[in-house]
């Protein structure tokens, strides 16, 4: 996989966007700031008192916070390096750009794209493990990352996982995994026992909050006139609870009625659909529903198996990586971002309609 340090040049225009993340057991804490001496994207101390500058050209030394960082669970993968396949805006005189292609209506997946949660749901899926007397099954960041990328949806994850290492028997879970309807039944009690936590999470769970750029985008597509839905691989449950934290509440000065929630049409959820991404149907159903084709959509993807969901409905679809999905290869999107912060409607847009020449 190609990566460049600190910017990359796309269409006559020079994007440079530094972010830092940084993973505990119980949160996900992302800063924004400057480039180190050694090329690595850094925190800027007054934002991130945990990270040092860099004592050496190539070295990168940070400290942890004992109340927040569980030993054995911390992993310093906190570097989220921008791929060189980013594109940006076109930036051509006004002269030569073409007619801006605008679409009808926008889809946005929820996790990944709205929301950072993945790190989230693979503690949830943890501390499922351990409350179900499962305790030798903890998912790595390494290992949850191939789920992530491979595997949409929970129960899917759970019968992938099991098939391909051994379901635990009737003394160690309760249920009968010797027959097809008693795995089924464990899945079903796994899936809700983590569906729930999850939700407790995240109505506890300080750092949950909408993804840096994603409101400013929703704002203008509505302004715009541009109709708004989400179609996610998550399970009703989780989806409405993470959508009632981040867009739920009013934005500032607004009437409780102009809450960014209140600006989509629908919500599609993975249970909804019997097929799930990277099995196009939910972008299908969500065409039916608002009454579109294909080319009067757009769709905005954090992964592969999204992207393949909405080429799948024939859909253009915008990619904005996390760090899960970052070494994926996005072969087909329109426009692939690595941050969303400081880019504008108007720039997807230009995307758009410079791919479509």
């Amino acid at each position: 996989m190609h990566r460049e340090r600190a910017g990359f040049a796309a269409s006559n225009v020079t994007v440079r966007i530094t972010r830092s993340f940084r993973f505990d057991s119980h949160r996900i804490h992302s800063n924004y700031g400057a480039d180190c001496s050694c090329g690595v994207v850094r925190a800027a101390s007054s934002q991130c008192p945990r990270f040092k500058p860099c004592s050496s050209p190539t070295t990168t030394s940070f400290s942890r916070s004992r109340s927040k960082v569980t030993t054995g669970r911390f992993r310093a993968r906190h570097y989220l390096w921008l791929r060189g396949d980013v594109t940006a805006g076109h930036t051509a005189p006004k002269s030569q750009k073409l007619k801006q292609h605008v679409p009808k209506a926008i889809i946005f997946d929820c996790d990944g794209v709205l929301v950072e949660s993945e790190e989230l749901h693979r503690i949830t899926y943890n501390e499922t493990f351990l409350s179900e007397g499962l305790s030798h099954i903890q998912w790595s960041q390494d290992y949850y990352e191939v789920l992530q990328n491979k595997i949409g949806g929970g129960k899917e994850k759970y019968w992938y996982h099991f098939d391909k290492d051994g379901w635990p028997s009737a003394e160690q879970c309760g249920f009968d995994t010797s027959s097809h309807s008693g795995r089924e039944a464990f899945v079903q009690h796994l899936h809700a026992v983590k569906s729930l936590r999850y939700a407790e999470r995240i109505q506890k769970d300080e750092t949950i909050s909408l993804r840096p750029g994603v409101g400013e985008i929703i704002d203008a597509a509505h302004t715009r006139g541009i109709r708004l839905a989400i179609c996610s691989a998550s399970n009703r449950e989780s989806v409405h609870a993470v959508l009632q934290r981040i867009l739920g509440a009013q934005p500032h000065a607004a009437p409780k009625s102009d809450s960014r929630l209140d600006k989509f049409e629908f919500i599609i959820a993975g249970d909804s659909v019997p097929r799930k991404k990277p099995d196009p149907m939910i972008y299908q159903v969500a065409m039916e529903r608002l009454g579109l084709g294909p080319s009067d959509c757009l769709v905005i993807e954090d992964s592969a198996i999204g992207l393949r969901a909405a080429l799948g409905a024939g859909i253009r679809c915008v990619i904005t990586y996390t760090w899960y999905t970052r070494s994926q290869s996005f072969d087909g999107a329109t426009a692939v971002f690595g941050e969303l912060q400081g880019v504008s409607l108007e720039d997807i847009l230009d995307a758009v309609t410079v791919s479509s020449r």
